[in-house]
């Protein structure tokens, strides 16, 4: 702080209008930021994907020096520094400085797993395209539009790194990607068959607010489905461990989200305040129950008795009455209340994994 003339905290609370760090502040913490990551890549190299680094080495050159000189761009002396810059440089330009700490803090992962994670779900979502689209559009998008346009990418983003990292324990394999790439895809043209009349009403009012604010059509589109395209994961999980059809496991579990409402219970989730370390953690950790309760009551319906899915639904219900119905009354007291808490949330969470009475162990509780 002070060879760079960083302020104290003291310092800072005593800015006026809570101005926090000024521009030229955080653009020297932003390149000792980028300069630390770098570092930590260069030392756990051998952990890096092979294919991640020639892709990376070979868009960093101009594609007429790729065509006559491949080779010696795989021999490249810098060619190790030339990967890791360019791979910190494009997750912190777009996901901001504090995001690898905040994933290795609670993660526990290398750095290297978390770039590539990164770099699979970016590919999985086509954030690349999507951001490429809104900022191109720059001059047309009202700019607190594209401000949030964005917020939403980096927000699908996030939420999807740590879903990955806590879920798949094994390193994602360019068939993995595929995989789950091809399943979101085909899923994102099922979801008006998916979604409640409810959420189609809130998709197409979010929509209309995107366009009024000069969002070309299909972006607002994909950026409205952001949300929606979070939860298909928890589809894509439940079709890869139960080798149920694809589209069935998304009509389950959506049955079941419209049934439990709860849809309703992850919005209170999102919008718990994250204005400390431990609120952010404890926000985070709620997730990791919802995304854990979703998928072991996916599994216990597809488990159920019935040739169906109606019928595997039916059988479910009348297994679990009582428990459903309990959640329930919890879940409407709760609605009545003024302000939801996180105690009222860390109630209906446990009322949902007692609707499965434990039996699915998915790695997220």
């Amino acid at each position: 702080r002070s060879l760079e003339y960083i302020p104290s905290s003291e310092a800072l609370a005593n800015r006026p209008h809570n101005m926090g760090l000024y521009r030229p502040e955080i653009a020297v913490l932003l390149a000792y930021c980028k300069q630390m990551y770098k570092q930590a890549l260069l030392k756990d190299f051998t952990g890096l994907d092979g294919q991640l680094f020639q892709h990376t080495l070979h868009h960093y050159f101009p594609h007429q020096l790729i065509e006559k000189y491949p080779q010696f761009i795989k021999q490249h002396y810098l060619a190790k520094d030339i990967t890791a810059n360019s791979l910190i440089n494009k997750m912190i330009n777009r996901m901001g400085m504090t995001f690898p700490y905040r994933i290795l803090a609670e993660n526990e992962h290398s750095i290297s797993t978390l770039v590539e994670v990164y770099g699979c779900v970016t590919e999985i979502f086509s954030i690349d395209e999507l951001w490429q689209n809104a900022v191109s559009n720059q001059l047309t998008i009202r700019h607190d539009a594209l401000l949030n346009v964005l917020a939403n990418l980096q927000r699908l983003t996030d939420r999807a790194v740590h879903w990955f990292l806590h879920l798949e324990q094994q390193e994602l394999s360019e068939q993995d990607v595929d995989f789950y790439t091809q399943g979101i895809k085909q899923l994102t043209r099922h979801m008006p068959s998916l979604i409640s009349d409810v959420t189609k009403q809130q998709h197409v009012v979010q929509v209309e607010k995107y366009r009024h604010q000069g969002v070309p059509a299909q972006l607002a589109m994909d950026i409205a489905n952001t949300d929606i395209l979070f939860l298909f994961l928890d589809v894509m999980w439940l079709h890869k461990h139960s080798k149920y059809p694809l589209l069935d496991c998304a009509n389950i579990l959506f049955s079941v989200f419209e049934k439990l409402d709860m849809l309703w219970l992850r919005e209170q989730i999102n919008t718990l305040p994250k204005t400390g370390l431990w609120q952010s953690l404890a926000r985070r950790s709620y997730r990791k129950s919802f995304n854990g309760a979703s998928q072991s009551l996916g599994l216990s319906v597809i488990e159920a008795d019935g040739t169906s899915n109606d019928s595997k639904l039916k059988a479910w219900n009348k297994r679990h009455e009582s428990e459903i119905d309990r959640y329930k009354l919890l879940l409407d007291r709760v609605k009545e209340e003024p302000v939801i808490d996180i105690e009222k949330i860390t109630v209906l969470l446990r009322a949902l994994q007692e609707i499965t009475e434990c039996k699915h162990e998915t790695g997220m509780h």
